[in-house]
């Protein structure tokens, strides 16, 4: 079994979470797949709070980053 559908069945089974539902955002041709996935980052670089969330917003953390 691939990585991406051990990941997929974990986010169902542990968190009871769609992964469909949960990564949506990011699907290519409306699902959830390895390719849609890749550009997936997170970290605490770009909020004050120093949350780890999502990195949406590269040019932001490219900004952070440097400083």
């Amino acid at each position: 079994m691939k990585f991406f559908e051990l990941t997929r069945e974990a986010c169902q089974e542990s968190f009871k979470v769609n992964i469909e539902k949960a990564l949506g955002h990011l699907a290519v041709g409306g699902k959830v797949n390895e390719e849609s996935v890749r550009s997936l980052l997170f970290g605490d670089y770009v909020d004050s709070d120093r949350l780890y969330d999502e990195v949406t917003d590269i040019p932001e953390l490219i900004k952070t980053m440097e400083q």
